[in-house]
């Protein structure tokens, strides 16, 4: 189904967010039977999945060890050799699972509502069309084992889903 967003503005920044009400929250609450929960996150470590070229893997280094802070408390006067061991972790945003944001994805240099890529995406993140922008999503949804109809636990750095995938995971 395609939606047409234009109906909610030219300032909208939600888009089919604008469908999730009370009362589509409160149906889809009362339409569950069973209470089972499934765990979709992925932990972030050294070794998460990713996918290249344009997705980094996770990294964390240490940035300061505990005897480089002390050598630097002396030399600020320090006494009491009280060191800290600093870590710096460098990811890209797609290390796990998560929600795009409407400013995600572009076609040529358009984002969502016509907005252009060159008025939103500044060097320090989106303008506007940003995750934060996101209702609460508690709605129906469909989860497919798709590792599971390959016959394994879960899918290997890099793996992509197939349609055919979603077919046999159907």
């Amino acid at each position: 189904m395609i939606h047409d967003h234009a109906k909610w503005g030219p300032a909208d920044q939600v888009g089919a967010g604008n469908l999730l009400t009370a009362e589509k929250r409160l149906a889809a609450l009362a339409s569950v039977k069973q209470g089972r929960v499934y765990d979709v996150s992925h932990e972030i470590f050294m070794g998460a999945p990713y996918m290249a070229p344009n997705q980094t893997p996770f990294l964390m280094s240490i940035f300061g060890s505990w005897r480089d802070t002390i050598k630097r408390r002396r030399k600020m006067g320090a006494t009491n050799d009280a060191g800290t061991n600093l870590e710096r972790i460098e990811m890209t945003a797609h290390v796990g699972t998560h929600i795009d944001a409407l400013g995600h994805f572009s076609k040529g240099d358009m984002l969502y509502n016509g907005n252009c890529a060159a008025d939103v995406v500044t060097d320090w993140g989106l303008d506007r069309l940003g995750i934060e922008h996101a209702p609460p999503m508690v709605t129906r949804g469909l989860l497919f084992d798709v590792a599971g109809a390959r016959g394994g636990q879960h899918l290997n750095p890099g793996e992509t889903v197939t349609p055919d995938d979603l077919k046999r995971a159907a």
